[in-house]
């Protein structure tokens, strides 16, 4: 319930599980102003219970956090998968150039392009960490 503040929900779920409320302290606020809504009753001058509107009100509020919750792992393995996207893209480019500076060398050097390639990929390595150090 999106017009509950964090404190009103958090008190609401307290008092689902069974727990009377007293309005002091920090809870002084979010107990009142959940009794003006009719989420809490006052049984006295000191202690609140939940109405059934309030245990609604609950529900739906965890209901929304468990969707938050959901919303943010989902998100996040979309940013992972198109990461590996990425990354697998720009992995099978350096593959290909590798392989075409091997080639060449090889045709050079008379070394086979599977010598040539181990010999650039440290290079390569090196001057990708050196990058990586640069910032």
């Amino acid at each position: 319930m999106s017009e509950l503040t964090d404190d009103e929900l958090t008190v609401l779920m307290i008092a689902a599980r069974g727990e009377s409320l007293m309005a002091i302290g920090r809870w002084e606020k979010p107990v009142k102003d959940l009794n003006a809504k009719a989420l809490l009753l006052s049984i006295d001058s000191v202690n609140y219970v939940i109405t059934d509107a309030g245990r609604t009100a609950a529900a739906q509020g965890e209901s929304d956090a468990d969707d938050m919750l959901a919303r943010g792992i989902i998100g996040k393995h979309n940013q992972i998968v198109e990461m590996r996207n990425a990354s697998r893209h720009s992995i099978e480019q350096a593959a290909l150039h590798l392989s075409l500076a091997a080639t060449a060398s090889a045709k050079i050097t008379g070394d086979t392009p599977q010598q040539a390639a181990e010999q650039w990929s440290r290079e390569v390595l090196r001057l990708a960490i050196g990058k990586l150090s640069d910032g």
